[in-house]
């Protein structure tokens, strides 16, 4: 098939006239929606997964054999070949994609007349983005031509936007298909893919590492292999995901391991360079403990939002993970706690950032470095913790202390829990508390409840005198009875409370050797396993320089 381009072809401004033949430069657009189909070969012209190369390939076919004549002057129309856009991987719903941008921008500068594409799907999937590519194009005199819905074309110098029923008829009814067409695979992608998740099977793209494979097990009455899919695991990949698994449960920060991947060279899923938000999505995955999940990211209002996992659907995948549920629930729990005390307090050298607080303004402190002299004249390195929002803001006042001095007092202060009587005593002293402050709770609602209770008597006997209709007291009914329940129901969550003892606190024994080594000798490389065990035991510290005094809240637990 010989392919007339501007390469070899002579025309001036566009557009040559021959023997009365209009010849128009011809532009072809072409769009997958995802990376796998882009060197994809299907049959049909118009199915999704059509290949760029086969749509670029029929479009060319269609410029080659084109044949019409204008509508309005009857000149001869043909078409030559004035270059491509493709967008590899792009959802049609979007506006902004590699391939509008660059055809609307040589359409401005007037290197076509034309825009031929294998279906109006293929130019957009949403009836908005496809009104705004069409009125660009069509204010500066391009025309659309798919090969699907056919329209004839004219003259550059007949068309006229606004004379051209027929087109806006058939765009507007192609938009329309293209937008029902995205509901119905979104109702059906969700009505299948609980299913798949059911037999072991994993919905959509792969985890990292993870390879499909296809098993010819046979020939069905056509002659044509039938096969069989099964799924195996990369090596390579598999010993980078433990990799970054070890190092991570070892307390390596994120950065730190995506740094040294970079350095090495190693490409990360996308091929590019590995950033931070990539290794907690692959250390969440289950599917490397051997399951598969559905539901774990949904879309409401166009905004894809990460569930709780618990929400999420989860079966055995029919292939083995690469470790065992024990291990993945201790990488789900070291992710939870790093979540919860932030990168600052992870990757902080100062041992109580994150859950040291200013004692005035309860804003978290930060450490403070300084060069400093001694009166010999030797300098130094002075480490401290000073408030943020003295240092940030200019808020609160100087509350600062020498780092050593508070890290001393602290540790001190939580040693003394290795004394039985002494946490026994701190326990008792919060089980009291609690209890006082859950009979107040349970009066307040006792309180309430009664009054719920008299005021939906009241309703009953105003129905029964008549001074209510059939319809209020309905009404009324309806809306007291869930708030009675929701009472009735803290009530006895309440009671069950009061009875039960008690609350506790998480002290191993182990932690008494570990903080006393650590204070008479404190080494860098222990700080990470003292902090770990310090956010285990306290919620927060108050801390006060002048007069100097700290108030631990430790985490207690029922």
């Amino acid at each position: 098939m010989q392919i007339q381009t501007l390469n070899n072809f002579d025309y001036k401004d566009s557009l040559q006239l021959v023997n009365n033949t209009t010849i128009i430069p011809t532009w072809i657009q072409a769009r997958v929606s995802t990376k796998s189909q882009i060197g994809q070969k299907t049959n049909g012209i118009f199915e999704e997964k059509a290949s760029l190369p086969e749509q670029q390939n029929n479009c060319l076919e269609a410029i080659a054999n084109y044949k019409g004549r204008c509508s309005k002057c009857s000149k001869e129309i043909r078409l030559i070949h004035a270059g491509t856009s493709l967008a590899k991987g792009e959802s049609g719903q979007n506006l902004d994609r590699e391939d509008t941008e660059e055809f609307l921008r040589l359409a401005q500068e007037g290197k076509f007349q034309v825009l031929i594409t294998n279906d109006n799907d293929r130019l957009s999937r949403a009836r908005s983005t496809g009104v705004v590519i069409r009125d660009t194009l069509n204010k500066i005199g391009v025309q659309i031509y798919s090969l699907s819905q056919p329209l004839p074309l004219r003259c550059p110098s007949c068309f006229d936007r606004y004379d051209n029923d027929v087109g806006i008829i058939t765009e507007t009814i192609s938009d329309l298909k293209s937008q029902l067409d995205v509901s119905k695979i979104r109702r059906n992608y969700k009505i299948g893919m609980p299913k798949r998740i059911e037999r072991g099977k994993p919905p959509g793209s792969l985890g990292y590492g993870l390879m499909r494979r296809y098993e010819t097990i046979g020939q069905d009455s056509r002659g044509s292999d039938i096969q069989k899919t099964y799924y195996e695991w990369d090596l390579n990949k598999v010993a980078i995901v433990k990799r970054i698994a070890r190092e991570y449960m070892a307390g390596k920060g994120v950065w730190a391991i995506c740094k040294d991947l970079n350095d090495e060279g190693i490409p990360s899923p996308q091929g590019k360079e590995w950033g931070r938000s990539v290794l907690p999505v692959i250390l969440k995955n289950p599917i490397y403990a051997g399951w598969v999940r559905w539901g774990w990211k949904t879309t409401k209002n166009g905004e894809r939002k990460i569930q709780p996992r618990e929400n999420w659907i989860m079966h055995k995948a029919q292939f083995d993970g690469i470790w065992d549920d024990d291990y993945d629930e201790k990488l789900q729990a070291e992710i939870k706690r790093r979540a919860t005390i932030g990168g600052r307090t992870l990757m902080s050298k100062a041992l109580l950032i994150g859950i040291l607080k200013c004692g005035y303004c309860n804003y978290s402190m930060f450490q403070i470095k300084s060069r400093r002299t001694f009166k010999n004249g030797t300098k130094y390195l002075w480490r401290g913790y000073g408030c943020g929002s003295f240092l940030h803001k200019a808020t609160c006042r100087h509350n600062g202390k020498l780092q050593k001095v508070v890290d001393d007092l602290v540790l001190k202060e939580v040693l003394k829990l290795a004394n039985d009587k002494t946490r026994k005593a701190y326990l008792e002293k919060v089980n009291k508390l609690k209890t006082d402050n859950r009979g107040e709770l349970y009066e307040l609602k006792e309180r309430e409840f009664k009054r719920r209770i008299d005021e939906f008597g009241r309703i009953n006997t105003a129905y029964k005198e008549g001074v209510d209709s059939l319809a209020e007291y309905k009404k009324n009914k309806e809306e007291l009875l869930p708030i009675l329940e929701n009472l009735q129901k803290e009530l006895i969550s309440l009671n069950a409370q009061a009875n039960t003892p008690i609350i506790k606190l998480d002290w191993d024994k182990q932690y008494k050797s570990i903080l006393s080594k650590f204070i008479e000798s404190p080494a860098e490389e222990d700080v990470p396993t003292i902090r770990k065990i310090l956010v285990s035991l306290i919620d927060k510290i108050a801390f006060k320089s002048k007069p100097l005094s700290i108030k631990i809240f430790y985490k207690t637990t029922t």
